[in-house]
């Protein structure tokens, strides 16, 4: 995270941001706060509503592929102590199955703005 914020403190547009902030009051730090909240917020909303429609999906298909599902996650976190990058990328079903709950069933959460427009 330092790091990220390392890198955008050195563009210019963090610049002019920070320097409008200023301009009604703000201190650096505070008017950092104001432009990060928007993003984070944004990013866990999203999140959670990607979450709530894959974890529906997985509730309406069979048995059988939820028993395959959970038999390949398993097998991956056992083999690799844990939920790892590694242990991720041995979950082709798993990730076969969130990417068609995702096509599926996207979160409206990143459209609100849109459609409020």
């Amino acid at each position: 995270m330092r790091s990220m914020l390392g890198k955008i403190k050195t563009l210019e547009r963090y610049r002019q941001l920070v320097d409008l902030g200023k301009s009604h009051g703000l201190e650096e730090k505070e008017a950092r706060a104001q432009l990060l909240f928007p993003v984070f917020f944004a990013g866990l909303a999203g999140l959670a509503g990607n979450l709530v429609a894959t974890f529906a999906c997985l509730d309406i298909i069979s048995a059988e592929d939820r028993e395959e599902l959970r038999e390949e996650a398993l097998a991956a976190l056992k083999k690799h102590g844990g939920l790892t990058r590694q242990a991720l990328e041995e979950m082709p079903k798993i990730e076969g199955f969130v990417l068609e709950a995702l096509r599926t069933c996207p979160s409206l959460f990143g459209h609100i703005k849109v459609f409020s427009s």
